[in-house]
């Protein structure tokens, strides 16, 4: 079953408007072992979405659409795939009208209360947050699933989506699905790792979805029962979990400073932090997490050599010969925040963020991550290519990575250690 997304709107075809329903329609989607075949954003201009529409209907068995079924002139999702599904006539529909009421507290003006007009024929799915309800058409093997699209009017109706597609492929066999998230891996390594393992495994695919330091494997299984699907899910993950240990930090959707927060809080072990080129952004993540003051002491963010010195410690002697950006230093600041902040654990990073201050000998990039504990100290060295935000995000995800393994008493594998 081949299903597509249409998402529109002038608004974001102009940029003003981030277009996240996307994002937000294939994550769930997949999850529930489904996949958009394409994605595409039209104007809101009647005729040709219309054209569009019926395009998208020539070659895919479902199309859901985001957007235009407001009150407003430019809302005409509804009237066009009602003239494509062949509907002419329409109704009030009770339930739509009766929540337009409640929440109006009286009756609602022309264009609100015409959202209560439905194409008849057509399954309604009730907007509980706003005023446009969804609706789902249907005719000769094709359908059409229209959503509003404000994200907190649409996300509520996706387990509707989702079991409607489940209803209507389930003559196709069973899906099944799930989210490996590595960190530390290659994107390109791991993907020519996994064609070695699954070659044509039938029924079983993957995908790979990545950012900087971290890579996603989406594992898809289609079986003859939903049961079948599942085992051989949890077979793939079995395998992957040979291959890539350490290198997996979660199962579906949990972050990597989420895992890192239960693992300090499991093991009653606290962490304090000395960052230069990344500002306090590795300290940010940590504290993303709900709670994380049971296991976060604090963090120093020690841009020139004079607070390296001042607070944390460096020596004057050190910095001479080997520079901020060194070895030697990087572990002398998580050395020194450890001690400093009474932590278990001390973590550190400093590197050249770029764009200036760059040399031969020490380009932008180049970056290093020392991490103590009670188990020792070690530190790694990073060559980052790309933009100033890159080198900052992969810096700090990585450093958290090293903190994880640091946790697992572990070490990570160097060939893996680098950003595609």
């Amino acid at each position: 079953m081949r299903i597509e997304l249409v998402t529109i709107g002038d608004e974001l075809l102009h940029g003003k408007t981030i277009n996240t329903n996307a994002a937000t329609i294939g994550r769930r989607l997949v999850d529930a072992g489904f996949e958009l075949a394409a994605q595409a954003t039209v104007p809101d201009e009647p005729a040709s979405l219309e054209a569009f529409l019926k395009e998208v209907l020539e070659r895919a068995g479902v199309v859901i659409t985001s957007g235009g079924l407001g009150p407003t002139v430019d809302d005409n999702t509804r009237d066009v795939l009602a003239r494509l599904f062949g509907k002419k006539r329409f109704r009030t529909d009770k339930r739509v009208l009766a929540h337009l009421e409640r929440r109006y507290r009286r009756k609602p003006w022309k264009p609100v209360l015409d959202q209560a007009r439905v194409p008849v024929g057509t399954t309604v799915i009730l907007n509980t947050v706003g005023t446009a309800p969804g609706l789902i058409f249907e005719a000769k093997g094709k359908a059409a699933i229209a959503l509003p699209g404000p994200p907190r009017e649409l996300v509520p109706m996706l387990d509707r989506v989702v079991a409607f597609l489940k209803n209507i492929s389930s003559g196709t066999g069973a899906f099944a699905s799930t989210t490996l998230r590595t960190a530390g891996i290659r994107e390109s390594l791991l993907d020519a790792q996994l064609k070695k393992i699954f070659p044509d495994v039938p029924g079983l695919s993957y995908g790979l979805a990545a950012d900087p330091y971290l890579v996603d494997i989406r594992l898809f299984a289609r079986r003859r029962t939903e049961q079948a699907a599942e085992r051989a899910i949890a077979k793939a993950e079995k395998i992957l979990r040979t291959h890539f240990a350490h290198d997996i930090y979660a199962v579906g959707n949990t972050a990597l400073e989420q895992v890192v927060g239960e693992m300090l809080l499991e093991r009653k072990r606290t962490v304090a932090l000395a960052e230069s080129c990344t500002g306090g952004l590795l300290g940010r993540l940590i504290t993303e997490v709900p709670g994380s003051s049971a296991y976060f002491r604090g963090g120093v963010v020690a841009y020139s050599n004079d607070w390296k010195q001042l607070f944390l410690d460096v020596p004057t002697a050190m910095l001479d010969e080997h520079g901020a950006v060194s070895r030697d230093v990087a572990l002398a600041m998580a050395a020194n925040v450890r001690r400093t902040g009474r932590a278990d654990y001390g973590v550190a990073i400093t590197g050249v963020a770029g764009p200036a201050g760059g040399t031969k000998e020490k380009p932008v990039g180049l970056v290093y991550i020392a991490v103590e504990g009670p188990d020792g100290a070690d530190c790694w060295e990073y060559n980052i290519p790309g933009e100033r935000d890159m080198v900052r995000t992969l810096s700090a995800r990585a450093a958290l990575n090293h903190l994880r393994l640091a946790l697992l008493n572990v070490s990570p594998t160097t060939d893996k250690t680098a950003s595609d």
